[in-house]
């Protein structure tokens, strides 16, 4: 069979799934990064997008979490890491054990996290410049080669009066938008993958760790409907 389409794997894609895959391939071809035509394509009939207030709060989750991590995997300490986290809670005036998931709340109860803990988490800086773009604070995405710039993000928050501002600031992006973007990181990240099996590096200088961050922020954002802490990331 020389047509994946008509293989029993994308038996459930529509033509919006079809072509949606076809517009990915097209930019992976133009930048010179091998693909898997076989790999399906993100069936709409199986996804839900999140709304514009469930990412903010798993913007804001995501983010202390990763200031957590960032402050204990550079040795600051207990102390110094829980103020950093309290300074965010203040300045927005939120809760934030209600923006937290099961996984962050237990990461965050942990005097001394594992260093690999540390790292899990402080990686989520990556979900939340997806979800930044995704609310319009950040006007293109790019492409998963280079870690995205921290100190940027935290301007942009600290520029919010409190949490009630954030929406009212968006300009959310289209579901369209959303669904064509999971799609194709979908793909950065099967080609980050596929180069590391086979002993070779990330093509076109893709960032792996910053492409499977991406991947699992748009799991979350565009899936079906799974929660954060459970979030698959296979190719």
């Amino acid at each position: 069979m020389t047509d994946p389409s008509q293989s029993p794997e994308f038996a459930a894609a529509s033509p919006a799934d079809l072509a949606r895959q076809a517009r990915s391939e097209i930019v992976l071809a133009m930048a010179g990064i091998p693909f898997n035509r076989w790999l399906p394509p993100r069936f709409e009939a199986a996804t839900t997008v999140r709304t514009p207030p469930e990412i903010a709060q798993r913007l804001v989750g995501a983010y202390a979490t990763a200031v957590y991590a960032d402050y204990q995997g550079s040795g600051k300490g207990l102390k110094a890491s829980q103020e950093a986290v309290n300074a965010i809670e203040s300045h927005l005036g939120i809760d934030l054990e209600q923006f937290l998931t099961p996984g962050e709340m237990a990461y965050l109860r942990q005097a001394t996290p594992s260093g690999g803990d540390n790292a899990k988490f402080s990686w989520r800086y990556e979900c939340c410049h997806v979800f930044l773009w995704a609310l319009g604070f950040i006007p293109t995405l790019g492409v998963p080669c280079e870690e995205c710039d921290v100190d940027e993000m935290a301007m942009l928050l600290k520029a919010l009066s409190s949490f009630d501002d954030l929406l009212p600031a968006a300009s959310p992006q289209p579901k369209e938008v959303l669904r064509d973007a999971a799609d194709l990181i979908l793909r950065y990240n099967w080609a980050c993958v596929d180069a590391r099996l086979n002993h070779h590096p990330a093509p076109a200088g893709l960032n792996g760790e910053v492409a499977v961050e991406w991947h699992h922020a748009f799991n979350w954002l565009v899936g079906p409907g799974d929660d954060w802490d459970h979030i698959s990331t296979d190719t």
